[in-house]
């Protein structure tokens, strides 16, 4: 049988436009080592999800800004950088990024997006957060959010458990969407950096979500997860129930599904391999008798073909 070797992931995307005139939304999935392995393969994986602000200019080219500057940020890393440390000056990046974007463009002034970002290197996950973008972990069919929310929503939830506030009175409250932190080329009032890693497990499920998302209660989430094992299933069947809630206002929504699997070490011979090993040492037994004996002639050195595969380079002696 084969020996863990770690981690590797299952990728599914799912988004829908809404009721929006256009798709703001962005992700950018990637290997942070710079490798076009599968995701299946890989030991690292770096996943941006970034909404462009509603209401603002050009919210689309602000999103896709970001994930694509932030990816590539983490790509950049040098040896040894710590994962939170690279995680926040990729976010730096980036913010600098649409700072520069708006000094080019005068068109592009007051361009903003959020950003969830999650690191994962073996078994242990860090994030980045500016916004009111999610960050879920599912874990034996519990759904917890891990990132914080910069949002006026946010604050008027926890006014609603402190007994301030009615629940009413916050999901009718007409700032609710307004974000307290968001990227737009100037200084972050908030940012959400896990300094820890938490640790992951085989059979956990990330989710990562702009708030287009809202519209589903966590328990139907998770009702849903337990329908679907497959990570692209999973996505695609959130942005369907989403769709069927049928909200006059629905905001566009983006989801990246991570599911965590446990690798085998496919080097680790099988029982047949194992098998096939045994007896072509058996041969070879038997050939050297043959050969010291005589009854064999032994094969000239120049027409023996070595096994390692010859590159576009080499050629067969």
């Amino acid at each position: 049988m084969g020996q863990r070797v770690g981690l590797g992931f299952k990728v599914g995307t799912s988004d829908i436009q809404g009721a929006r005139d256009y798709q703001e939304d962005s992700y950018a999935v990637c290997d942070p080592n710079g490798s076009n392995a599968a995701f299946e393969e890989i030991d690292s994986l770096s996943v941006a999800v970034a909404d462009g602000v509603g209401g603002e200019v050009a919210g689309n080219v602000a999103s896709q800004t970001v994930v694509t500057v932030f990816s590539r940020a983490i790509q950049s890393r040098s040896d040894g950088e710590p994962w939170p440390d690279v995680l926040h000056s990729s976010l730096v990046q980036a913010n600098e990024a649409v700072r520069n974007a708006t000094r080019q463009d005068p068109t592009l002034h007051g361009m903003a997006s959020t950003l969830i970002a999650v690191l994962i290197n073996n078994d242990k996950l860090w994030w980045i957060s500016v916004g009111d973008s999610h960050l879920y972990l599912i874990r034996k069919g519990l759904m917890t959010k891990l990132n914080a929310d910069h949002s006026i929503g946010a604050v008027l939830n926890r006014e609603v458990e402190a007994g301030n506030i009615t629940p009413e009175e916050a999901a009718q409250d007409p700032r609710r969407n307004m974000l307290l932190s968001c990227i737009m080329g100037e200084s972050l009032n908030e940012v959400d950096l896990s300094q820890r890693s938490v640790i992951l497990e085989k059979g956990d499920r990330l989710v990562l979500a702009t708030d287009g998302l809202n519209t589903l209660a966590m328990n139907n989430m998770v009702q849903i997860s337990q329908l679907h094992t497959n990570a692209q299933a999973f996505a695609e069947a959130l942005t369907y129930a989403v769709e069927s809630q049928h909200e006059v206002n629905q905001d566009n929504t983006q989801i990246v599904v991570v599911d965590l699997f446990e690798k085998q070490d496919t080097k680790t011979p099988s029982l047949f391999g194992g098998w096939v090993l045994y007896l072509a040492a058996l041969l070879a037994i038997v050939f050297a008798i043959l050969f010291f004996t005589g009854s064999v002639t032994p094969t000239p050195e120049s027409s023996i073909i070595t096994q390692k595969p010859p590159t576009s380079s080499q050629t067969r002696p």
